[in-house]
């Protein structure tokens, strides 16, 4: 008898609850603040998740509480909203690139998602603003629930 081996969903390691810090940098790697994270992530159906983000203190804007519908489909993901407009792709099951325009700081972020464990999970992003390198953040974020 054959034992049947689960399929791998892609961006299925997202979903749970996440508690993390979010570290920002200047250009020249200089340490400038840190800040709490939190997100619940969740399925809506199969092929759609709900990302509700909690930053107490958001680089430049202060506190935010964001909520995003986000479609699946293959390994890449969607979603446009008042707040963003995003764009992953999923290079390894513990891997994943974002893209995300972001109204809510007026910056376009590159996001690298990095699976360090099934609940650990390290985010790299380089910000952008107005065409130049605005900021550089790290996350690393520890699934709770």
């Amino acid at each position: 008898m054959q034992s049947s081996i689960p399929a791998h969903v892609p961006f299925a390691p997202f979903i749970g609850k996440w508690e993390g810090l979010s570290k920002t940098f200047d250009i020249n790697g200089n340490f400038l603040e840190s800040t709490k994270v939190s997100m619940a992530i969740s399925w809506v159906d199969n092929e759609t998740f709900q990302q509700i983000e909690h930053i107490e203190n958001l680089y430049q804007v202060g506190e935010v509480r964001l909520v995003s519908q986000i479609t699946v489909s293959g390994k890449t993901a969607f979603a446009e909203t008042s707040h963003l407009h995003l764009q992953a792709t999923e290079l390894t099951p513990d891997t994943y690139l974002f893209r995300v325009k972001s109204a809510a700081s007026h910056t376009t972020l590159h996001n690298t998602h990095q699976f360090l464990s099934p609940n650990r999970r390290r985010v790299v992003t380089h910000k952008f603003k107005d065409g130049d390198t605005f900021v550089f953040q790290v996350q690393d974020f520890d699934r709770i629930a």
